[in-house]
């Protein structure tokens, strides 16, 4: 990195977030700059819960009219990266957590759902419902159930909880019914939240964005209305400095410690003032069939879901807790009491029991909440902030939710341009990300109207690319749908068999698929791709992953002698 370069906007951090206003940018015609220190959704981005629930369970503690944009939202990012989203049911019982204000809950959200409901878009999800759920349905089938439980203290031939299990599939109604439990349902959208910020970052820079990850910002100064931005190889000691007009601090968790780095924050009282929060998560082995979600109401009235994870596996989260001072947010880590809390939560929901034993692993986000009164606790209300005592245009963003990032991005692109006296109009609700535009029809033709047919679309993707490529077993062809939509034709382009896909590391991982990941997704080591770009490391043999390891190390050392370092 040796030349200067010059950009309209330089983007700070590679979450979800910076990727998102990249994107958004570079498709208003800026020329953009997306800088990451280390890998692109290296932190929080890829420890969210991985859940969107379309506003429905904010509806006890939060306005009705943002809980009804949440759930437009939802609906706009799901068509958007079908392939990243993965509907399904949820049920939230409410006969547990907070038994003294249960009654007023359910009272409070029936009139609150129905105006959610009547005023809502809701063109792809159904609606949400309180409902009284049969003892014998197959949602209910996993969990304790309170009536069966206090019956179990009298002294009968054959407890309830025997005879439930004695007749399998109910036909005593009279029984199912008593054993009924009120519920809310709702349909909610597993993510993959690192994905779909790597899909953003892939869609930014086919519109002209340049990424850098693994490339840190060491210094910024104002310089005739522009900022200067020094920049420094994280792999290396090579430096480089650009000028940008514009900048936005996206740098997550690290946000004031960017701000006081650079010294961009002096003499400054309205700068927001924060500290760290930490979400924590586990992951069990799986344990109940069904492709349900469950929102386990706790004392307090916080959530816990549990929810299947990649097939084989089941997500126990969210825990909250402050952060540890001192402690970096790329190094925080569950606590005992989490733990506690986690499994607790679970082993009183349902019926098979786990222990810390149990937990396969764990993984920790941290954010920033306010402490000022100038944001609500975690800043799902995200705030844009203007440092107009810079000359030159510089934002911080603070806080957001997973469910905002699309119109987070587009208002802080419109602050932009707006401090710099341009205008573009906002593009990126009904275009797809760039890997997700799945709509062709079964000729093969494009379909003429973007995000025509939502529903189908990806389906019937699927079947031309089963079509296409019959040589692909049907499990393998699947995960490179799921994980890279369109972006899998890069993989597989060339081939005609397996044998195609170049060397075979074990595990359905082959060679192309690792040479994709080093030249069109940025990717410098073996862990960016088993925990990052894929989950590959929680199914692939430990043989498996020395092969991946050795090989990816071949491919960098390639990549490197063909100057491919640094992938635009």
């Amino acid at each position: 990195m040796s030349q200067k370069l010059n950009y309209d906007l330089c983007v700070i951090g590679g979450g979800l977030t910076g990727a998102s206003i990249a994107r958004d940018a570079a498709g208003r015609g800026l020329s953009v700059l997306l800088v990451e220190a280390r890998d692109l959704a290296g932190a929080t981005s890829s420890a969210t819960s991985k859940i969107l629930h379309g506003g429905v369970l904010d509806l006890e503690n939060r306005g009705l009219s943002r809980c009804i944009k949440s759930q437009k939202e939802r609906e706009v990012v799901y068509k958007n990266a079908q392939h990243l989203f993965h509907p399904m049911a949820c049920v939230m019982p409410l006969d547990q957590g907070d038994k003294k204000h249960t009654k007023f809950i359910s009272m409070l959200w029936r009139a609150k759902l129905w105006v959610y409901n009547k005023f809502g878009n809701r063109s792809l999800f159904s609606r949400a419902s309180f409902c009284m759920i049969n003892g014998d349905d197959e949602r209910l089938s996993p969990l304790k159930n309170p009536k069966l439980e206090e019956e179990e203290d009298s002294t009968t031939i054959m407890k309830p909880h025997e005879r439930l299990r004695f007749l399998g599939n109910i036909t005593d109604k009279d029984y199912a019914l008593k054993l009924a439990r009120e519920a809310m349902t709702f349909k909610v959208c597993r993510v993959d939240d690192t994905r779909l910020a790597i899909c953003n970052a892939i869609d930014a820079s086919l519109r002209g964005a340049k990424v850098l990850n693994y490339t840190s910002c060491e210094r910024l100064q104002q310089r005739e209305g522009c900022w200067l931005v020094s920049l420094r190889d994280m792999r290396g000691e090579e430096t480089l400095d650009i000028k940008a007009s514009m900048v936005v601090n996206a740098t997550g968790p690290w946000v004031s410690d960017f701000i006081q780095n650079m010294g961009v924050g002096k003499n400054d009282p309205d700068l927001p003032q924060i500290n760290l929060a930490k979400d924590s998560h586990i992951i069990l082995p799986r344990q109940y069939d069904g492709d349900y979600a469950y929102a386990l109401r706790q004392d307090g009235g916080s959530i816990v879901y549990v929810m299947p994870f990649e097939d084989d596996y089941t997500l126990v989260g969210a825990s909250q807790e402050m952060c540890e001072v001192g402690v970096s947010p790329r190094d925080v880590r569950i606590s005992g009491e989490e733990i506690r809390y986690l499994l607790e939560a679970y082993n009183t929901a349902f019926e098979k029991q786990v222990t810390k034993d149990s937990i396969v692993f764990s993984f920790s986000a941290a954010h920033p909440i306010s402490i000022n009164g100038k944001g609500g606790r975690g800043w799902r209300d995200y705030r844009i902030y203007h440092h107009k005592r810079c000359d030159a245009p510089l934002l911080t963003v603070y806080g957001g939710a997973m469910e905002q990032y699309r119109i987070l991005a587009q208002d802080v692109v419109d602050r932009l341009l707006a401090v710099s006296g341009r205008t573009k109009g906002h593009w990126t609700e009904g275009e797809p990300l760039a890997s997700s535009n799945f709509y062709r029809d079964e000729s093969d033709n494009a379909i003429q109207k973007p995000g025509h047919n939502y529903q189908t679309s990806l389906s019937s993707y699927v079947s031309l690319q089963k079509r296409d490529y019959a040589w692909l077993p049907g499990k393998l062809l699947q995960r490179y749908i799921d994980a890279y939509g369109t972006q899998m034709d890069k993989i597989v382009e060339g081939a005609k068999s397996l044998e195609g896909l170049g060397e075979h590391y074990g595990d359905g991982v082959y060679e192309a698929e690792l040479r994709y990941l080093r030249e069109h997704e940025w990717v410098f080591d073996a862990e960016d791709i088993l925990w990052r770009r894929s989950k590959l490391a929680l199914h692939i043999s430990e043989e498996t992953r020395e092969n991946i390891e050795a090989a990816f190390a071949k491919i960098d050392k390639d990549a490197v002698a063909d100057e491919k370092t640094l992938c635009a």
